[in-house]
């Protein structure tokens, strides 16, 4: 299983995440998120990440300026956390990129939403909340039983420490379970990470 720090927005923070060689490092593109991401593009296109990947996370972003950010700082992966059509998503494939695409999941979600996006490199399931993510709360993971798609999805939503035995153990029952992203709960404070934490936890994984 992949581990995903997501959220970061501080240079040094970010040189010390990627010394500890998670999976994936992703950037928050949404304005109205405390970990908007003010790192220059030159900087993150630069940096030396060996088999690290770059993530972009966009809420209803036009096609132009994500397009325009993508280039700008050489990300690997989109995210998509808002409420993208297949439309668009199938026009930023068609574009070359890898997309992730977001469902926000609560005790009412219906799976067969994700039926029209098989199409994408990975699904992430998110809790739903105030905000299109980052809300610090985790879901009843028992819905992951409804998933009958093939494509390989990312866990998200509140998840800290005290979930690693936890995840180990769902490892083994959703093969198609990949990735676990990680966010507010590894935190100092919103896009700064603590980096004992990130380290303890990608050792636990």
């Amino acid at each position: 299983m992949k581990v995903k720090v997501c959220g970061l927005n501080d240079v040094s923070n970010v040189t010390e995440v990627i010394q500890l060689q998670p999976s994936f490092i992703g950037f928050i593109f949404y304005g109205k998120s405390p970990r908007n991401c003010n790192i220059t593009g030159s900087f993150v296109r630069d940096m030396e990440l060996g088999a690290t990947k770059k993530v972009g996370v966009f809420v209803n972003e036009t096609k132009e300026e994500l397009l325009r950010i993508v280039n700008d700082f050489g990300l690997d992966f989109v995210q998509l956390h808002g409420g993208e059509s297949v439309t668009y998503c199938e026009a930023l494939i068609t574009a070359g990129l890898k997309l992730i695409k977001v469902f926000s999941i609560d005790d009412s979600f219906d799976m067969n939403d994700t039926n029209a996006f098989q199409f994408c490199d990975y699904l992430l399931f998110d809790t739903k909340g105030k905000n299109p993510g980052g809300n610090g709360t985790q879901f009843n993971w028992d819905i992951l039983n409804k998933y009958e798609g093939n494509v390989p999805f990312i866990l998200s939503g509140g998840l800290e420490l005290m979930h690693l035995s936890s995840l180990k153990e769902i490892d083994q029952i959703y093969p198609l379970l990949s990735v676990v992203d990680i966010n507010s709960k590894f935190e100092v404070h919103p896009g700064i990470k603590h980096i004992d934490l990130v380290e303890e936890f990608i050792n636990g994984i």
